[in-house]
């Protein structure tokens, strides 16, 4: 049996890296954030709310499944500071192993146009607790988890995928490349978020911290947020008669 793992393990490290790995690509929230209620097709075990579920993972930077296994009793909200404080794992192969948290403050101030769900990782937390003491009752399961599926189940990985395949097919997006590779994964949340913050100009290093990220792989998944941005960029400085100042930038 020794040997057998060892083999494993040699022949999973000689194969490691051969051929292109296939990065989760993000998508475009405000159309996610768009699709009518009528559109919003349940996945049998993915989260109950579905739009929040998705809020929630980006403005806290996860994976499909620490997003499954936040647990409602790691998730404080304070009421008066509007702050919701979440435990999270600082362990990329165990998403139980708590060891830091992360708090995000509520940024829609409540201006949200009716029937809209408001873009606020504060509101989608506090809508999930709450939906919580409705569906299960004051006295909640310890290990209920914060976005359960239907039954009150941790929810599962692939049906967390196909939840956000539904969400972007249905808004539009593309969920297939024109190879026929699936381009949503468990890391599109993470992916969007990074690029989300980044196009909001929340420092690379913040964005850093709060996704628990310790190198700089966070660069991969923003270059192209602060790229998209550069029309923007140009036309304020532009505006502001500080055109010539980003002509002398960018020839620097």
């Amino acid at each position: 049996s020794d040997l057998a793992l060892e083999a494993r393990h040699s022949t999973a490290s000689v194969l490691r890296g051969i051929g292109p790995t296939r990065q989760s690509a993000p998508f475009d929230v405000g159309r996610v954030l768009a699709v009518p209620a009528h559109a919003l097709s349940r996945v049998s075990g993915a989260p109950w709310l579905i739009l929040r579920s998705v809020i929630f993972a980006l403005f806290w930077v996860l994976r499909e499944i620490e997003l499954a296994h936040v647990r409602d009793m790691d998730v404080t909200i304070d009421y008066t500071a509007k702050t919701a404080t979440v435990g999270l794992s600082v362990s990329k192969t165990d998403p139980t192993a708590l060891g830091c948290t992360r708090t995000w403050g509520c940024v829609c101030r409540g201006i949200v146009p009716a029937g809209q769900v408001p873009l606020c990782g504060y509101c989608a937390a506090v809508s999930a607790k709450e939906d919580n003491l409705l569906r299960f009752g004051e006295v909640l399961p310890p290990d209920l988890p914060l976005f359960s599926d239907a039954s009150g189940s941790i929810c599962c990985k692939a049906a967390i995928i196909e939840m956000l395949e539904r969400l972007v097919k249905a808004a539009g997006g593309r969920i297939v490349s024109p190879s026929g590779d699936k381009l949503l994964g468990g890391h599109s949340f993470r992916v969007q978020g990074a690029r989300m913050l980044a196009s909001m100009g929340i420092e690379i290093m913040v964005i850093m911290l709060l996704a628990r990220w310790g190198t700089a792989v966070v660069l991969r998944y923003v270059q192209e947020a602060h790229l998209a941005a550069i029309t923007d960029t140009y036309r304020n400085l532009e505006a502001n008669n500080s055109l010539p100042d980003l002509i002398e930038h960018v020839h620097g």
